[in-house]
């Protein structure tokens, strides 16, 4: 009995050893399978991340971009407002300028016909008498 026993040890002990070199397989593999866990799950935080700064970025090159159309259009405007002005400003003198080149030229003529109606009345006079 004592030698069946003693050939049965080593398989049982090769049997356990079998059974304890799969349970700490199990055990490592079970170890990986948390650490690759662990690792796509930063690697999903930090595609996440990426993603929000991205955005962020987007929006933020968004308003700038409005805000340059919006100073663009603003001084555009502007421009255009004092062209107008300056325009009208000149039409103003301009009609100013010829008003009194009117006056002046109304002026003249009002001299030369008093003029004439001075002239007319001497060579009347002068002749008469």
């Amino acid at each position: 009995m004592s030698a069946v026993v003693t050939a049965v040890s080593p398989c049982n002990t090769i049997i356990s050893l079998s059974r304890a070199s799969v349970c700490l397989f199990e055990r490592r593999l079970y170890f990986v399978l948390e650490q690759s866990q662990r690792v796509q799950l930063v690697v999903v935080v930090v595609v996440e991340v990426v993603i929000v700064i991205v955005v962020v970025v987007a929006a933020a090159a968004a308003v700038v971009v409005v805000a340059v159309v919006v100073v663009v259009v603003v001084v555009v405007v502007v421009v255009v407002v004092v062209v107008v002005v300056v325009v009208a400003a000149a039409a103003a003198v301009v009609v100013v300028v010829a008003a009194a080149a009117a006056v002046v030229v109304v002026a003249a003529a009002v001299v030369v016909v008093v003029v004439v109606v001075v002239v007319v009345v001497v060579v009347v006079v002068v002749v008469g008498n």
